[in-house]
Order: structure tokens, then sequence, then C-alpha cells
């Protein structure tokens, strides 16, 4: 089984989020259509998406291997290139120049850095794991300019808690 298409509605706008759309306003929203193109193997190469927020991505597959990266500024990454991006595990070790991820012996995500500075005051998330592999803790750091923020999210069976220092809310 392979998607080749799919087609739905969208907000007109991008970047609002899903509260942004009032349900009752048609003109809210638009049509958008979504096609995947696939190689033999069946690794993503192509998606393009036509609609309000019109856009697309490339990808190119590693030769002997099913490790892909997207081309950057219209250029396909190099077989150098995609084997540097995952670990010997086939972990993908970078989502976008400059955004991180690590992995724990497990193969579950243990961290993520969506922004790295130079001073080392990177912004940060990283994830905890219980003995049966469920994820149960999150904590996001966020560098200012002021202050470093925090926040947390314990997973529990139907619960999530949230502590955040920026806001002070505690739920």
């Amino acid at each position: 089984y392979q998607l080749i298409e799919a087609t739905g509605w969208e907000a007109g706008a991008a970047n609002q989020g899903p509260n942004a759309v009032e349900r009752n306003d048609p003109t809210a929203v638009s049509n958008y259509r979504q096609t995947y193109r696939h190689d033999e193997a069946g690794n993503l190469l192509e998606l393009t998406h036509v609609g309000a927020q019109s856009h697309g991505r490339e990808i190119k597959a590693a030769q002997y291997s099913n490790r892909c990266l997207p081309y950057r500024n219209g250029v396909p990454p190099t077989e150098e290139e995609i084997a540097a991006a995952f670990d010997a595990r086939g972990n993908c070790l970078e989502l976008d120049a400059g955004r991180f991820l690590a992995w724990d012996l497990r193969n579950r995500l243990s961290s993520v850095t969506p922004i790295e500075r130079a001073s080392g005051l990177n912004d940060s998330e990283a994830y905890i794991y219980d003995g049966g592999g469920q994820r149960v803790r999150k904590l996001r750091t966020l560098q200012t300019g002021a202050r470093t923020l925090s926040a947390e999210v314990r997973y529990l069976p139907g619960l999530e808690l949230r502590a955040d220092s920026g806001t002070g809310e505690a739920l």
C-alpha cells in the first residue's frame, strides 16, 4: 500500500492554529490536493501540495538503503550526506539544519535541539521513558535574552500534568 494522493480542506492562511478557523464560515477554508511519488522500493521521493498554502518537497533515497534526505535549495543530498545524517542504527540525527536529534540505546528519541546557538545556550526538549518504553515525561527548556524558561509534561494513564515557568501554569 502506498498513498499516492490525498484531498481535503485547509485553513486559508498559514500559522493561525486550529482555533483560527470558524467552523461555520465556508470562506475560511479551501480545498487542497496532495500527491506523493515513490520509487520501486517504496521510498517517498516527492510530495506536492496544491491549495491555499502550496508547497512541495523532493527527497532523495540512498542508493543502498532506505535512508532519505530532502533536497536543499533544489540540490539533492550526496550519498555521503545521507550516510552522515543517520547513526549506525538508522536513527535520523538532524531534522533540518541546526535541529538535532539524540537517541537512547533502545532507539527511542531522548532529546531534540530545536535551536542551537554558538553560545551553547540551546533550546532543548528531553524525553524520559518507563521500563516498558512508554514516554512518561517531557522537559522543554527555552533560552530567552533575560532568562531560561522551562516547561514539563508528565504523562500518566489518561492524564497529562503540565507545568510552565513562563506562564506560571500548573495543570
